[in-house]
């Protein structure tokens, strides 16, 4: 037993990538979780947005939630979690033992929703089940967090009482044979419905009685965000604006996510750093197309002209003015613009959409729906121009 008193090295287990909270993010088991806060514990539940949402939604859809058997428990988690994601695109988040914040498993995320439905449900699970994670808190926080016994057998043993209290989640691999339903067919809100039977009658066999046939909408994609960028995470490739103050950007990765600052450093691919960007300084990676205006550097000096052709192993042409035509540039070769189109600004566009050839001109109107007027330096105008079909000048 000695060696369950003996420090535990803190990184001894591969970190995952950490990650900055969106508003609508779901933020769970942080350091406010703990006894000796008191009231703080659920300063989150209020102040962010995600959280408030949360629990609304939990006290929606708890109503006789123990009373189900375990593989309808196992649907309806499965099916809030997609609800969340289609309504909210929320994720759950969770901090590390850095205090920054770190996406959940998909497992993770199942067993913390079947853990707050059993806390809204009943009353006394509230104040048990309560009290558990008061003590997996201190597991993390406490004087002994370093310790072996702190940092995995106490926390299993928390786990194994908390299914106890409020049963464990369902294999899935069950549910087939037990309710013969898939997933996606089950709409949360079938379940919200007063039953008067107890767990052991055929309340089940009430609960299809009950239901009325519909159909969800497409769950949102695990990968699909909110807007571009909002989901970023440590080691995913991204382009920065240098310095956070030019209208530069250049390719590389992300080195770090702060939490406390909710800043990112990046180190791009040509060796450079940026320490401290804000979270709109960094937007995720594409490809450059063909047509986009960039700088292609040329010993230390960088040359303004336009891709003109794109290869598969992320290499590209570039034409300049100064230098010619550069064959297949490098991104860490290269430095990219933010596109802002604004009334009165020098655009080259196809006219009507087709053919090779474009035509100078100026942006006249930018229109609600997203396209644009044009009036073309010859003295042609166009109405209701496509992004698609319009680029910027290069001077």
């Amino acid at each position: 037993t000695g060696k369950a008193f003996q420090n535990f090295p803190i990184h001894a287990k591969p970190s995952r990538p950490a990650t900055l909270p969106y508003y609508q993010d779901i933020l769970k088991k942080t350091r406010y979780d703990s006894h000796y806060l008191g009231s703080y514990n659920y300063i989150l539940d209020v102040t962010h947005n995600g959280n408030a949402e949360w629990t609304f939604t939990t006290g929606f859809f708890a109503d006789n939630y123990n009373i189900l058997t375990p593989p309808l428990q196992r649907h309806l988690v499965e099916s809030v979690n997609k609800y969340v994601r289609r309504e909210f695109m929320s994720r759950f988040l969770t901090q590390n033992e850095e205090g920054n914040w770190i996406e959940m498993t998909q497992e993770e995320t199942f067993r913390q929703i079947h853990h707050d439905l059993s806390m809204e449900s009943t009353g006394l699970l509230n104040f048990m089940v309560q009290q558990l994670d008061f003590m997996l808190s201190e597991t993390n926080t406490g004087v002994f967090r370093a310790m072996a016994l702190h940092r995995e057998h106490i926390p299993a043993l928390l786990a194994i009482l908390q299914d106890k209290i409020i049963g464990a989640l369902a294999d899935p691999k069950l549910l087939e044979d037990a309710c013969h339903l898939e997933p996606s067919s089950i709409n949360p809100r079938q379940f919200l419905l007063p039953f008067s039977r107890s767990p052991r009658s055929n309340a089940t066999s009430a609960i299809f009685r009950r239901i009325i046939p519909s159909v969800l909408p497409e769950p949102v994609r695990d990968d699909q965000e909110p807007y571009p960028g909002a989901f970023l995470k440590e080691g995913d490739k991204v382009d920065g604006r240098y310095q956070g103050k030019y209208n530069e950007w250049y390719t590389g990765k992300i080195a770090a996510l702060s939490a406390d600052r909710g800043n990112v450093d990046v180190i791009y691919d040509d060796g450079d750093e940026d320490n401290g960007l804000c979270r709109v300084c960094v937007r995720r990676y594409q490809e450059p197309h063909v047509g986009e205006p960039i700088g292609v550097r040329k010993g230390d000096s960088f040359f303004e002209g336009r891709v003109v052709k794109c290869y598969p192993n992320n290499t590209f042409d570039v034409e300049t003015e100064a230098i010619g035509v550069q064959r297949h540039v490098r991104t860490y070769n290269i430095r990219r613009y933010l596109l802002k189109w604004e009334k009165g600004a020098s655009i080259e566009a196809r006219f009507h959409g087709v053919g090779d050839v474009w035509y100078p001109g100026k942006i006249t109107k930018i229109n609600k729906d997203g396209t644009f007027d044009v009036e073309y330096n010859d003295g042609d105008t166009e109405l209701e121009v496509e992004e698609e079909h319009i680029r910027l000048a290069v001077a």
